[in-house]
């Protein structure tokens, strides 16, 4: 392996900046009191820093979606709720179900960490969560986004952000719903769930279940879902829950990649039809958490988790297979692939208020923590032995059937939270020990200020994140007999990431702005498959949001993403630079809500290069017919949804609702990964009843 270590002038500059916009700011506070009315209107959020904590403190940029917006959305999908998020990149393989990968602020897909509840979620086997969109989001309470590298607490894989799913919980009485959709496309949905309890004790438990096509014949995904939450509160200090989520699918998979050498040396990539291969998926997340106060100073959080992923792919790398670049057809073989891949995640955060003056409004708030990390992963059969084009045969013994691996990590944290009158700094570090790649440093340090005369937060941020190689990165596969693999895998791709930016509200908080400058420096990068010493992405974020009444609602935002690869000075690939974010929601008539997206996102770069132990190659993609490019189009969506509740006088109904919903409704055939056309117009219409 070869360890890249980078020095920059530039690097060094933005840092002292930050040491000095935290400093200056920390000694020209104003002695200003809270205001009460302030404090009634403050949301909470619990994701960046594991605790309770006031969105004015909060020293990150953050965005929520909420139950209520993916209701007036209309959104069938964890990524179509999160598509309007500025900064954040959805690329999909085509139908629900297929693949899914997240970038934000131009990090790499593996490089957003993933949670449900708090738990990890990603394959070891692939670093992310590409089942994510089988999640129903009748489940979901909210979505958080962190932005950002948020290393410091979850340690690999956060470079970009942190997307957290929290789940629905148990209300006390009693709350049964049942959810049924139908739509073109051979689509059904159908959820059924509810909740009850006291104030003590409150479970929640929800099913679902969804059959779904695309544009070919041989689209085809059925899946089922199942969560249930226990929550019981022992007395006002004490706290145990547990939470439970299953996700199973069975899938066709219209699109198949095949990859052959050609005589010149270079990849040729083709994404062919195929009418054979299916894929089936098992998901299970479970956890455990214990959270007990102290007289009011100290509070311990403990919280374990479970995650369990069974993949099977039969036939892959077979089917209808087009001609090599010299005019021979490629052969059919009939292939399998089966793994399985389990991780345990213990937590063991501590809080300490080590100050708490509220007369002068001085608290300071001290977390340490330690996690343990314990993860493996079982290739139960990989027969993948490819087509051969003219040039080098390629075959993969990658890794051969019956391997198995085992890792463990180990870290310790700490963070300081400080809180004078309307001025946050928190500033932390994070060690992590793990069996496979080494040790790793995760310092971070951010501030934010609150001027009440202006309802103005200035926020700014730096913080150093990483990408550890995952279990099968230290597998090799061959060409040509040779063994090969890329060569900075086996080590963590390392970052600096630097934030500042403005939230502004007017008018009563009626007016919403945002505007964010964001900036990320890799000393290396793993840009898909091409190994990259220096590279940096750096950006803008701009948001509005408008609520002049009650019955109407509206906003929009633009983020502004370039990219840079230090080595050959072109754009890092499949990242869009421009993603525009258009939404209004109106309320003309009681019980009606009408909601309308536009998500306008330009074209991005297809990859260009492999990196080997033999060598850069470049690598040409072909789609089904044959034709290559090395632009994947921008694209128009206009989604359209619209909900009524249905006044009744049936007194054991609460609530009953029609609703309907228009995705795609331009009709562009558009495409978010090369060679895999995105479905065409989708319409559904249902009804939701609340007991």
């Amino acid at each position: 392996m070869v360890g890249l270590v980078k020095n920059s002038s530039m690097q060094t500059t933005l840092k002292l900046f930050f040491l000095i916009f935290i400093s200056t700011g920390f000694l020209s506070l104003p002695l200003q009191a809270k205001d009460k009315k302030e404090a009634e209107i403050e949301e909470v959020v619990i994701s960046a820093n594991k605790i309770e904590q006031p969105l004015e403190e909060a020293t990150v940029t953050i965005d929520r979606i909420t139950s209520r917006q993916m209701e007036d959305q209309k959104a069938d999908s964890v990524p179509d709720a999160l598509r309007d998020i500025s900064g954040l990149d959805v690329n999909s393989r085509g139908p629900q179900g297929e693949d899914i990968d997240f970038r934000l602020r131009g990090s790499d897909r593996d490089e957003v960490l993933l949670l449900l509840d708090g738990i990890p979620i990603h394959s070891t086997s692939e670093a992310k969560a590409d089942f994510l969109d089988l999640l129903p989001v009748e489940h979901i309470e909210r979505i958080e986004v962190l932005k950002g590298s948020q290393s410091i607490l979850y340690g690999s894989d956060a470079v970009g952000g942190v997307i957290n799913i929290i789940m629905k919980r148990g209300r006390p009485g009693k709350n049964f719903s049942f959810k049924w959709e139908a739509g073109n496309l051979s689509t059904f949905r159908e959820t059924a769930g509810g909740s009850g309890g006291n104030d003590n004790t409150q479970i929640f438990a929800a099913f679902s279940r969804a059959d779904s096509g695309g544009r070919g014949p041989n689209d085809f995904l059925s899946s089922n879902a199942f969560t249930g939450v226990f929550t019981h509160h022992v007395n006002d200090d004490f706290m145990v829950e547990l939470g439970a989520n299953l996700l199973v699918s069975d899938q066709e998979l219209r699109k198949d990649q095949i990859i052959t050498f050609s005589a010149d040396g270079s990849i040729h990539d083709y994404v062919v039809n195929d009418s054979n291969s299916e894929r089936r998926f098992i998901v299970t997340t479970d956890f455990l958490k214990v959270e007990n106060r102290w007289n009011g100073i100290y509070d311990t959080k403990i919280t374990y988790g479970f995650n369990f992923i069974r993949e099977r792919i039969l036939n892959s790398n077979a089917g209808d297979a087009p001609v090599d670049e010299t005019g021979t057809a490629l052969t059919t073989n009939s292939n399998h692939f089966r793994s399985h891949s389990y991780r345990h995640d213990l937590d063991f955060l501590n809080n300490i208020r080590v100050f708490n003056d509220e007369k002068r409004r001085i608290e300071n708030l001290f977390q340490a923590g330690f996690a343990i990390t314990a993860e493996h992963l079982s290739f139960i059969s990989n027969s993948l032995e490819g087509d051969v084009g003219a040039g080098l045969p390629f075959s993969t013994s990658y890794p051969t059937p019956g391997s198995k691996a085992n890792r463990q990590n180990y870290a310790v944290y700490f963070q300081d939270i400080f809180n004078w009158k309307d001025f946050t700094l928190t500033a932390g570090m994070r060690y992590d020990n793990n069996s496979t790649f080494g040790e790793e440093l995760s310092p971070r340090a951010s501030a934010a200020y609150h001027i009440k005369k202006t309802d103005t937060k200035i926020h700014g941020a730096y913080s150093e994140g990483f990408h550890a190689p995952i279990i099968s990165d230290f597998f090799d596969f061959t060409v040509g007999g040779a063994v090969t693999s890329i060569p900075i895998k086996g080590q963590q791709e390392l970052s600096q990431s630097y934030e500042a930016g403005v939230d502004q509200y007017l008018w009563d908080r009626k007016i919403f702005a945002r505007a964010v400058w964001f900036f990320i420096d890799y000393d290396r990068l793993l840009d898909i498959a091409q190994a990259v010493n220096d590279a940096s992405s750096w950006g803008i974020e701009t948001d509005i949001g408008v609520k002049p009444f009650e019955w109407l609602e509206f906003g929009g935002n633009y983020t502004y993403n370039r990219t840079h690869n230090d080595d050959d000075g072109t754009e890092l690939t499949m990242r869009p630079r421009h993603r525009l974010n258009v939404h209004t929601t109106v309320k003309p008539l009681k019980g009606l809500i009408l909601r309308a997206d536009v998500n306008r996102v330009s074209s991005r770069l297809t990859p260009g290069t492999i990196s080997l132990t033999l060598g850069d190659f470049p690598v040409v993609f072909f789609d089904s017919a044959n034709r290559s490019d090395s632009l994947v189009a921008g694209h128009v969506n206009l989604d359209l949804a619209a909900s009524y509740s249905i006044p009744h006088k049936i007194s054991w109904i609460k609530d009953w609702e029609v609703f309907a919903r228009g995705q795609n409704l331009l009709d562009d055939e558009y495409e978010e990964s090369f060679g895999y056309d995105m479905p065409g117009i989708q319409v559904y219409g249902g009804t939701k009843i609340d007991f």
